[in-house]
């Protein structure tokens, strides 16, 4: 991971950082309500990791409705560079969420004195990752191809495909091991989809 890459990703989190801190007031509130409601780790998972999906839109929103193309243009950093910047601040706002997720989970049952086993927060944390990288592997590329109005459309994809492998790891139709490779899988196939995202920028003038 190059320097540039990363001083790309802290350029995307600046850009998003006043839209964050009015989500996380947002969702945090929510979240309670959905454990002291549901009592389970994984409504709450459910909800944040949307966020997640929402947010990791957030820089190609600004930059289009700001008309950053120029200044990416001048920037001393090169194309890859750039989307390899993007997945990354999209992993972090992920993790944060998940975490935001977690940490709310545990502050609710303590004070309701209910018992989380590890099972559940393995589920859950699984269930997390599985949304997040689908998000990440399909919308980021529909982003760079389409922009962000059109690709949102995109969105239901990754959602019913993680919905659909939780559900049939929930009906033990596949197990939790083979739940977790297939996590597993989908983060190693990361690599792909940034070099796609790549080649699409590079044929777009910026």
């Amino acid at each position: 991971m190059t320097h540039n890459t990363l001083k790309m990703a802290q350029f995307d989190l600046a850009l998003v950082k006043p839209y964050l801190r009015t989500i996380l007031f947002s969702v945090v509130p929510i979240l309670i309500l959905l454990f002291i409601g549901n009592g389970s780790l994984m409504y709450g998972m459910m909800f944040s990791m949307s966020f997640a999906g929402i947010a990791v839109s957030y820089p190609f929103t600004i930059s289009e409705k700001n008309k950053m193309e120029r200044l990416y243009a001048v920037l001393p950093i090169s194309k890859k560079e750039m989307v390899f910047g993007r997945y990354l601040y999209a992993v972090i706002i992920g993790l944060l969420m998940l975490g935001v997720s977690l940490l709310a989970g545990f502050f609710t049952f303590m004070c309701m004195n209910i018992e989380i086993f590890f099972t559940e927060i393995f589920i859950a944390v699984i269930f997390g990752v599985n949304m997040l990288e689908c998000y990440i592997l399909f919308l980021l590329p529909a982003y760079y191809q389409f922009g962000t109005i059109k690709g949102r459309f995109c969105v239901f994809f990754p959602m019913i495909l993680s919905f659909a492998i939780w559900g049939l790891a929930s009906a033990n139709i596949i197990s939790i091991e083979l739940y977790s490779l297939i996590v597993l899988f989908g983060i190693i196939m990361m690599i792909p989809s940034a070099i796609i995202s790549v080649r699409i920028l590079q044929k777009k003038d910026i």
